[in-house]
């Protein structure tokens, strides 16, 4: 199986098409405060660019529920990302709209806990990413979690692994545990928001 990978944290015209290009399955745009945040009239315009078999997808903070839906319709979005403490019922409220990816933070959590969130979301959810927790961050961290949990978790959906990924060590979690994607943003960049070629380069040539 081909693990996916996508793009996230794209603020500009030739990140978008750079990323397309070299064979990104999905890109991705952040709506949450923070140093890749982009207004939906700058998603709508970069998105508009995006080719039809490249995944568009919004990134949201817990924040943001409200105005989401108007904002992924308005850029014309396939997936919306979650952030925040997962809530079943709002994933169940997007699907049928769009596809819907919840975030999940990786830090203190005893397994068991982690497991049962991922066991109550599933139903209600068309994939699972699991990022590294860290204070104040929604994502964007460059740091790793543990990912000796993806031996013990179980999850009936498709997993996403992010956090800390680069081209320096994407290929080690794919040689141990196969995810069935990928998520990267700072790990590719040369400053926030900001991709750095070769690095898009290199990511996605490790998945090959």
């Amino acid at each position: 199986m081909r693990t996916r990978a996508k793009i996230c944290g794209l603020t500009r015209a030739e990140d978008v098409a750079l990323a397309a290009q070299l064979g990104a399955d999905a890109v991705g745009f952040v709506f949450a405060a923070g140093p890749r945040q982009v207004t939906p009239q700058l998603a709508r315009d970069l998105a508009a660019a995006v080719p039809a078999w490249v995944n568009r997808v919004g990134v949201f903070g817990p924040d943001q529920k409200q105005e989401a839906p108007a904002i992924a319709e308005a850029c014309r979005l396939d997936t919306i990302q979650l952030h925040g403490e997962p809530d079943a019922a709002f994933c169940a409220y997007f699907r049928g709209r769009f596809a819907v990816v919840q975030a999940i933070s990786v830090g203190d959590a005893a397994v068991d806990k982690l497991q049962a969130t991922l066991d109550e979301l599933a139903p209600h959810v068309d994939a699972l990413l699991l990022d590294t927790a860290k204070a104040g961050m929604l994502g964007g961290t460059g740091e790793t979690f543990d990912w000796r949990l993806l031996n013990i978790l179980k999850a009936a959906k498709p997993v996403i692994i992010a956090g800390g990924l680069k081209p320096g060590n994407v290929s080690q979690l794919l040689a141990a545990y196969r995810p069935w994607g990928v998520d990267v943003s700072s790990g590719v960049e040369s400053a926030p928001g900001v991709k750095d070629v070769e690095k898009v380069r290199a990511f996605l040539a490790a998945l090959t």
